[in-house]
């Protein structure tokens, strides 16, 4: 990177600015304690302005989650509390508090919750913890592990539980995408994964490559897109709405000092400046074939030339064959 951009510096001078595994694994160590600390600071102050404008308790609610991922268990704890920005406005803060094991029992479960809150050392702050969410089955179901929680001390006895309704809302989102535009995944050719494909592969030339590169094609699509009458018939015969909002942007922006270096290099004719775009034609006023009809007919022409080539090979060597079989008759004699 540092070569592309032109800096003259050479790779022992990069290395030796660079820090070695010691350092960042100490200061990992240090922000990570930076940040507890920091959030032990604003829960002491929110308590403080709690107790002295309502005469109560700071109430900080539970958010967990017990889940395994490729083999791995986790227990992700978080907590949520109310306080206020700079300007005096409501606002939620949160902070995770570990990701641990923490077991699949409910009693291992509440046992680990209490560990990492021991870990805050909000013994001498006036905090209660009222209230937890999370998910409703697998392991650490939240409508078992409220009542464990209690039984040890962690929440008090007036407090409640709650299923999350994240998941809800994203089932019910996820569902309606699938029966909609299918799956997502492997060998899937729905929308999702055209989205996805296509950011993969702007990021792996973006990687490999440079931005020039990335311009280079760019520049290519853009050509194909507003030059290519086959391309273009393609397009309005399948993405109507959408070549139309592209042609849109593209006009609009015209004037601007990048699109006229892109008209200049692509030379773009009238299209750009027609108010409507009619679907081209050929002599006859017939609409031309979309892409895909011509690479239907390409791959068929290919295939009959293909046939036809196999066909005169072989009547040539039937030729070539019956030749050899009269020159040898003839030798005979």
């Amino acid at each position: 990177m540092a070569h592309e951009m032109g800096l003259k510096i050479s790779d022992k001078q990069l290395a030796a600015a660079c820090p070695d595994v010691g350092s960042l694994k100490n200061w990992e160590f240090s922000l990570a304690g930076g940040c507890l600390a920091q959030v032990i600071s604003e829960i002491a102050a929110d308590a403080q302005r709690m107790m002295t404008t309502y005469n109560k308790s700071l109430q900080i609610t539970l958010v967990t989650d017990h889940s395994n991922r490729e083999g791995v268990d986790h227990f992700v704890k978080m907590i949520v509390w109310s306080s206020k920005d700079k300007k005096g406005r409501n606002i939620l803060r949160h902070f995770n508090l570990d990701i641990d094991k923490g077991g699949h029992s409910m009693v291992e479960a509440a046992n680990a919750i209490h560990r990492s809150l021991q870990s805050m050392h909000l013994e001498k702050i006036d905090v209660e913890y009222t209230y937890i969410t999370g998910n409703s089955g697998g392991g650490a179901k939240v409508q078992s592990l409220h009542p464990q929680l209690v039984e040890i001390g962690v929440m008090p006895e007036i407090s409640g539980c709650m299923n999350c309704l994240l998941h809800a809302f994203n089932l019910a989102y996820e569902t309606a995408c699938k029966d909609s535009l299918g799956d997502t995944g492997m060998n899937k050719n729905t929308t999702f994964q055209m989205i996805y494909l296509a950011v993969l592969m702007l990021n792996t030339v973006k990687k490999r490559n440079n931005l020039d590169h990335l311009k280079k094609y760019y520049t290519m699509t853009m050509t194909q897109l507003l030059d290519n009458e086959s391309y273009i018939a393609g397009a309005y015969a399948n993405f109507i709405q959408a070549f139309d909002e592209f042609l849109a942007v593209v006009e609009e922006s015209e004037d601007d000092a990048a699109t006229e270096e892109l008209e200049s290099e692509l030379e773009i004719n009238s299209l750009l400046h027609e108010p409507t775009f009619n679907p081209p034609t050929d002599d006859d006023g017939d609409e031309l074939l979309t892409p895909y009809d011509i690479f239907a007919e390409d791959a068929e022409r290919e295939r009959e030339t293909a046939m036809e080539t196999n066909t005169d090979d072989n009547n040539a060597d039937e030729t070539v064959a019956g030749e050899d079989e009269e020159s040898a008759v003839e030798s005979e004699e």
